[in-house]
């Protein structure tokens, strides 16, 4: 009769309380049962499940508590049946002198239950530090088909020297039954045979899925998904086509995926959707992975030949190398050739030949220098190999010599050219010759220039022959004088003054050639003196090579004076110009 307005009681909270809570709370008074370790006086296990969550004081009357000296403490809840258990909630022993004491003994418990083959597992490990206070009321996670949930403690705690405690004074265990799920307790499908308490069905009888397993696994339909699709169909009860790519004539696919058994030509994937790369030989690759099968047309290449070739690489499998002649070594992955051009001195689509004969620069569109010898030189600074032709000079032979040189290196000066102007090669004047000059070159003295030189030389020649005259005259002059001498010394008495002056006069009127010595003796002088200052200042105006020129009116060349120059002293030299005619001892005084 007592125990009657108990049960009720508890019925009445189970009810009351019921839709206030998520899950349901499986502990039902007068149906479930708990025991203990071992109990302290009278506070059984079964006043930790007896609906009184709010009587926390040992007074009350509504806490177990378990007994003393021992080590080792426990407070099992059994209910009725398995159930679908979520979550475990407890209250602990609150009426201490504060919040820390009133846990001191919970600290370091383990909460498990026990599975369906009846061994314990552990859901929950407590490791809150003594110095820290659990809370109150606890809520533990414990997912589980069980019907028996144990708190389990071996931790002494710092006050009870090794004695452990637990002293829980009200369980609340959430669930459903046990093939239910969910805050509403949702049934699983009588076919599931795994019903999780928040996922629902993860595990259906035979092949079937889904959460109240009424799918069939993909490629498979009827109520036991024993049956294969159909041909052209597959997916989830067989309710997906074919793509329409596979290389079949009734469009089939693997039943499972849609995946196509053979692909068309150039085309691969699991629906043959995709086509093979552009980079495959022949189109053709592998129908899964793409991979081409034949290689890589030249300039590509990895798997799928989707990669052109690296900078600087062409060709098959890209094992060739940009010419050198490439600007930047930039050419095309397939052809090779330059894509940016040639660099200087090189020509040709792939840069690899050098700039043909007589051409040089960007492109070769240069030509060698017209001074350049044999038209030769560097292909890319265009600098004449074998150095400029006469007349010519740079380092590319395209400058003239400048005004008034000519020949090798335009070393050699122009004649008495106008304005002192030649050609730069052969040294031809352009133009007239100076005054007094003739010849391609202006270095032959004309006539009105030669005849001073002829008359000086003709001075020379009479200087010299009235010195001999003089010379005959004076020894003449000395015998007619010792003649007279001696014919006055004879004949001193006989003849007057008078007869003395006839007879002069009678020896001059004998020999008239001596008249001419008296009377021009001094003119002689004079003019050899006048034509020595000549001779002199004409050698020294003239060259050897004029002079030699003035000499010889036979006008011979340059090019003989120097042969005889080269092979002749001076005097012979003379002697030969005037092949023996003249004397040295006029060449002496033509040197004068």
């Amino acid at each position: 009769m007592h125990r009657l307005p108990c049960f009720v009681i508890s019925l009445l909270y189970y009810v009351l309380f019921k839709e206030n809570q998520a899950y349901r709370n499986l502990v039902v008074p007068g149906l479930t049962t708990a025991t203990q370790s071992s109990t302290y006086l009278y506070f059984s296990a079964d006043r930790s499940i007896d609906g009184y969550p709010d009587r926390l004081k040992l007074s009350n009357g509504s806490c177990s508590h378990t007994g003393s000296s021992w080590t080792n403490a426990w407070l099992r809840i059994d209910l009725d049946k398995v159930y679908n258990v979520k979550e475990v909630k407890f209250w602990y022993r609150n009426h201490r002198s504060n919040v820390l004491q009133n846990t001191i003994r919970l600290h370091y418990y383990s909460l498990l239950f026990y599975n369906m083959s009846g061994s314990p597992v552990e859901c929950y490990r407590d490791n809150t530090n003594y110095s820290t206070p659990i809370p109150m009321p606890f809520t533990v996670e414990c997912p589980s088909k069980t019907r028996t949930i144990e708190f389990h403690t071996t931790q002494p705690n710092p006050e009870d020297g090794g004695q452990v405690f637990l002293e829980i004074c009200e369980v609340e265990i959430y669930g459903c039954e046990q093939n239910q799920y969910g805050e509403n307790c949702t049934s699983c499908s009588n076919k599931c045979t795994e019903c999780d308490i928040t996922k629902g069905c993860v595990s259906c009888q035979g092949q079937l899925s889904g959460s109240s397993c009424e799918l069939c696994p993909p490629g498979y339909m009827e109520s036991n998904c024993d049956t294969a699709c159909a041909a052209g169909w597959y997916g989830n009860n067989c309710s997906m086509e074919c793509s329409g790519h596979c290389f079949d004539d009734n469009n089939t696919c693997f039943h499972k995926n849609g995946s196509c058994l053979k692909c068309p030509f150039g085309t691969f994937g699991p629906q043959c959707k995709s086509t093979c790369g552009d980079g495959c030989k022949d189109k053709v690759c592998h129908s899964v992975t793409g991979n081409c099968a034949l290689g890589c047309i030249n300039g590509r290449i990895g798997d799928t030949c989707d990669e052109e070739c690296p900078f600087g690489t062409f060709g098959p499998q890209c094992n060739s190398t940009c010419g050198d002649g490439c600007k930047n070594k930039a050419c095309h992955s397939v052809t090779g050739k330059c894509v940016l051009g040639c660099i200087d001195g090189r020509f040709g689509g792939t840069c690899d030949e050098e700039c043909p004969f007589g051409t040089f620069g960007p492109q070769c569109n240069s030509t060698c220098g017209n001074g350049c010898k044999d038209k030769l030189c560097h292909s890319v600074t265009g600098k004449c190999a074998l150095g400029c032709i006469d007349g010519w000079i740079g380092d590319t032979c395209d400058e003239v010599c400048r005004e008034g040189n000519f020949g090798a290196g335009c070393l050699v000066k122009c004649g008495r050219c106008v304005n002192n102007t030649c050609d730069h090669v052969n040294g031809s004047c352009s133009g007239p010759c100076q005054d007094g000059w003739e010849g391609e070159r202006c270095l032959l003295a004309k006539d009105d220039l030669e005849s001073p030189l002829k008359r000086s030389y003709s001075f020379l020649l009479e200087a010299v022959a009235g010195t001999g005259a003089l010379v005959a005259v004076v020894v003449v002059s000395a015998i007619l004088f010792f003649w007279m001498r001696h014919k006055k010394t004879h004949f001193i008495g006989k003849k007057s003054a008078h007869a003395d002056e006839k007879d002069l006069e009678q020896e001059m009127s004998l020999h008239p050639e001596t008249s001419g010595i008296y009377e021009n003796q001094d003119v002689f002088s004079s003019s050899a003196e006048r034509r020595n200052s000549s001779t002199q200042e004409l050698s020294n105006n003239l060259t050897d090579r004029e002079m030699y020129e003035v000499l010889n009116q036979d006008e011979r060349s340059t090019e003989e004076y120097d042969t005889l120059s080269n092979n002749h002293t001076d005097q012979p030299m003379y002697e030969m110009i005037n092949k023996g005619e003249r004397s040295t001892e006029e060449y002496d005084t033509l040197e004068l």
